[in-house]
C-alpha cells in the first residue's frame, strides 16, 4: 500500500495547520492540526478530487480554507475545476469560483478587506468572510505556501525570467531556504516536486532537502 502524501498549511496568527492528506488513490482529506502546548488534531472531510496543496491558503485565524480543486463532472456552476473557500476541516464551499480550467494558483487572503480581486462567486455567499478578509488572487509563482510562511528564496536560485511566466522551466533549479528560529541552522529545499507538491514522483523526483547543506536522506 502506497503512503499518502501529506502538505501543511499553517496559519500566520494562530497555533493552526491545514492538513491535506492525498491519498489513497484519487481522494483526499482535509484535517485542522492545532500545534503547540496542547496539540490536538481534527478529521475533516474526504474528497474524491484532486486538491493542490500549493494553490490552498489558510486564513490567518484559521478559521477558513481557499483551496483549488480539479474533479470531475459537477452539477454546480462553479464546474469541474474551482477555487472554494471553506470552515477548515471541512470542504463544503461557502463560496467558490469556477475556473474553466487548471491554468490558475488559487486565491489568498488579504488584510486588507477592500481587496476582493476575486469577483461574485458562481455558487455561495462569502458574505461572513468578506468581514473579516479580503481575497486576491496569487501571482504565478513557484512555492506560494511557503513564501506565506516566511520562506526566502537563496541566492543560488536562477533569476526570473519574464519569458516563463508559471516558472515551468525554472521551478526544478529554485533553493527555498528558512533558518531555524532559535538557531543557525538553515533548511533549504529544491526540485520540482517540492515546488508543485503534486504530479508524478517518478518524472520529478523526490525533493533534494538539506540543513546546512547537508543532504537528509528520505526526508
Amino acid at each position: 500500500m502506497t503512503a499518502p502524501r501529506l502538505f501543511g498549511v499553517q496559519a500566520r496568527d494562530v497555533p493552526v495547520v491545514a492538513v491535506i492528506r492525498r491519498g489513497p488513490s484519487s481522494w483526499c482529506q482535509l484535517g485542522r492540526w492545532t500545534v503547540g502546548a496542547e496539540p490536538a488534531y481534527e478529521s475533516g472531510s474526504w474528497l474524491r478530487a484532486t486538491v493542490y496543496p500549493q494553490r490552498c491558503a489558510l486564513s490567518p485565524d484559521g478559521r477558513w480554507l481557499s483551496y483549488f480543486a480539479l474533479g470531475g463532472p459537477a452539477r454546480w456552476a462553479a464546474g469541474g475545476t474551482c477555487v472554494a473557500v471553506s470552515r477548515l476541516p471541512w470542504a463544503r464551499a461557502l463560496a467558490a469560483w469556477g475556473t474553466g480550467g487548471t491554468w490558475t494558483l488559487g486565491a489568498e487572503f488579504r488584510d486588507d478587506r477592500s481587496v476582493w480581486e476575486v469577483g461574485d462567486p458562481d455558487e455561495g455567499d462569502p458574505a461572513a468572510l468578506r468581514e473579516r478578509y479580503g481575497l486576491g488572487w496569487v501571482r504565478p509563482v513557484t512555492y506560494a505556501a511557503e513564501r506565506r510562511a516566511g520562506w526566502v528564496e537563496s541566492p543560488a536560485s536562477p533569476p526570473y525570467d519574464r519569458a516563463d511566466r508559471w516558472e515551468i522551466r525554472r521551478a526544478p533549479h529554485i533553493v527555498m531556504q528558512r533558518p531555524r528560529p532559535a538557531g543557525r541552522e538553515v533548511l533549504s529545499v529544491r526540485g520540482a516536486l517540492a515546488a508543485y507538491r503534486s504530479g508524478d514522483a517518478r518524472r520529478y523526483g523526490p525533493p533534494d532537502y538539506r540543513l546546512d547543506d547537508e543532504p537528509l536522506p528520505g526526508v
